[in-house]
C-alpha cells in the first residue's frame, strides 16, 4: 500500500494523472482490505486531488468527504485541514462559493504556515471570481511576501499565476499579466513543478484567445500538446484554441 501510494504521488507530481490514479486505487484497496485507518484517510485525500486535476469533481468530493471523516474521527488536525482546501478548492471549480469559502473560513485557523498559504491563494481566487478584485489582490500580496520569505518557489509560482490571471480578467493589462506569467514559470521550473508548467502555458493561451493572437495560440496549442497527459484545464483549453484556429 504505501510503495502504490508513493507512486501515485510520483505519477502525481510528473502530471501524470491517469497512472497516479491507478496507483491510488491500489493503494486504497489494500489499506481498505487490512481496516488501517490513518492510511486510508490519507490514500483517499491523495486520490481527491488526483482526480481533481482529471476533472472529475463529483468523485473528488465524495473522497474528499470520506477523507474528512475519517481524519476528525482520529483527531488528525493537520490531515483534516488538508482535506479541508482540497474540498474547497473542488467546491471553487464547481462555482458553490459558499461552501467553498465556509471550509476555508473552517480550515484557515487550523493550518501551518505553507496551508495557510495554500488557503490564503484558494480564498484570493474565489474574490477574483466574485468581482473582488481589490480584496483578492491585497490577499495575494500578503501570499507573495509571506512564501519569499519561506522560500516557497512552488507557492510563490502559483501566487504569480493567479496575479496574472486577475490582471488578464479585470484589469485588461496584458503587459502585467505576462510579466507574471514568466515569473510564475520561472519559479516552477526551478521547483521541478511540471503540473504548474502546464497552467501558466494554459492562462497564456486564455490570455492569447482574448487577444486574438493567432500566432501565440498556435504556438502554444503545441506547447500545451506537448506537455499534457489528462490535465482537465489544459485538455478544456485544447479545444478552444483549435476552435479559436479553425
Amino acid at each position: 500500500g504505501h510503495v502504490q501510494n508513493n507512486l501515485g504521488l510520483i505519477y502525481r507530481g510528473l502530471g501524470d494523472y491517469r497512472e497516479a490514479e491507478k496507483h491510488g486505487r491500489k493503494a486504497l484497496e489494500t489499506f481498505d482490505r487490512i481496516g488501517h485507518c490513518p492510511h486510508i484517510a490519507i490514500s483517499q485525500a491523495n486520490l481527491g486531488m488526483t482526480l481533481t486535476a482529471l476533472g472529475r469533481f463529483r468523485e473528488a468530493l465524495e473522497g474528499f468527504d470520506r477523507s474528512q471523516r475519517s481524519f476528525r474521527e482520529m483527531g488528525d488536525q493537520y490531515g483534516f485541514t488538508k482535506t479541508l482546501w482540497g474540498k474547497a478548492e473542488v467546491l471553487r471549480i464547481l462555482g458553490d462559493w459558499g461552501a467553498a469559502l465556509a471550509c476555508l473560513e473552517e480550515a484557515l485557523p487550523r493550518a501551518d504556515c505553507v496551508d495557510r498559504l495554500l488557503v490564503q491563494l484558494i480564498l484570493a481566487r474565489i474574490y477574483g471570481e466574485v468581482g473582488k478584485e481589490e480584496d483578492a489582490l491585497l490577499l495575494l500580496e500578503e501570499a507573495l511576501r509571506s512564501a519569499r520569505e519561506m522560500e516557497q518557489k512552488p507557492i510563490l509560482g502559483l501566487a504569480l499565476l493567479l496575479k496574472g490571471e486577475l490582471l488578464s480578467w479585470h484589469d485588461d493589462d496584458a503587459t502585467g499579466a505576462e510579466a507574471a506569467f514568466a515569473q510564475a514559470a520561472t519559479f516552477f521550473a526551478e521547483a521541478k513543478e511540471r503540473e504548474g508548467g502546464l497552467r501558466v502555458a494554459v492562462a497564456r493561451g486564455r490570455l492569447a484567445v482574448r487577444q486574438a493572437r493567432r500566432e501565440d495560440v498556435a504556438g502554444l496549442v503545441q506547447e500545451i500538446a506537448g506537455q499534457n497527459r489528462g490535465d482537465w484545464p489544459a485538455r478544456d483549453l485544447q479545444y478552444e484554441l483549435l476552435i479559436f484556429l479553425g
